[in-house]
């Protein structure tokens, strides 16, 4: 995964950063324009050519959109078809749509509950922490009141990814590796949504988890388990 990549498109030259990306979805809204594939960044779905036109100050009529899903897939953003693409389907299509934006807003709260908690309890929280093998939802650390030598400023204690029932089990599996690779103490697995195709997704994490033998490291939430936790 790099932080900066590069190619040209219509003859000109550009030039994609991670930072560039993450502001990027910061100014636009959440779920608009989505057609045929949604780009994941921070937990939440955009449409990955305007995503790269913004942050890469282009047009969208540089550039295709397997060009932007490629370019965002080596800066470790990942793109996932959501909507079929002919007009017969055009019903499902928007019931898509509906489920995929309520998933993604509650997937927001969610995480905006974790860090309220996680900041109450005195942690420093983090988002979009990297690892070696992709980069973590949120983490909570806790930090040395002074410097030790030899010892590291903080040390991760929960690290948290969260996902829902639009995912697929594969991306569970690299959850589980991202929370894995955390040197956290604790890894939190959420999967959001109380619909049935949740449910078994939540069922997969867990035999996964179990699979791995990393039970005692690594847990799988609910939002109902969210929720009690922020009482």
């Amino acid at each position: 995964m790099a932080e900066e990549v590069r190619a040209h498109w219509s003859g000109k030259r550009v030039v994609l950063t991670r930072r560039a990306v993450l502001d990027a979805a910061a100014g636009l809204p959440l779920d608009v324009g989505i057609r045929q594939y949604a780009v994941t960044i921070e937990g939440h779905a955009y449409p990955p050519k305007a995503i790269v036109a913004k942050a890469a100050g282009l047009s969208t009529r540089d550039f295709n959109a397997a060009q932007a899903r490629r370019l965002l897939s080596r800066l470790g953003f990942e793109s996932r078809r959501v909507h079929a693409s002919t007009g017969s389907h055009g019903r499902e299509r928007k019931g898509r749509r509906r489920l995929t934006a309520k998933a993604m807003a509650l997937s927001r709260s969610i995480a905006q509950q974790l860090e309220g908690l996680g900041t109450d309890l005195g942690f420093q929280v983090e988002k979009e922490v990297p690892v070696a093998v992709g980069r973590l939802d949120q983490v909570w650390f806790h930090p040395f009141t002074r410097s030790v030598e030899g010892l590291p400023a903080r040390i991760p204690v929960i690290a948290f990814e969260l996902e829902s029932s639009w995912r697929t089990r594969k991306h569970v599996k690299g959850d589980l590796m991202n929370l894995a690779a955390s040197g956290a103490s604790l890894g939190i697995l959420v999967i959001c949504g109380t619909s049935r195709d949740d449910d078994q997704l939540r069922n997969a994490a867990s035999r996964f988890v179990d699979a791995l033998g990393s039970g005692q490291r690594v847990v799988v939430w609910s939002e109902r388990d969210v929720e009690a936790a922020c009482r």
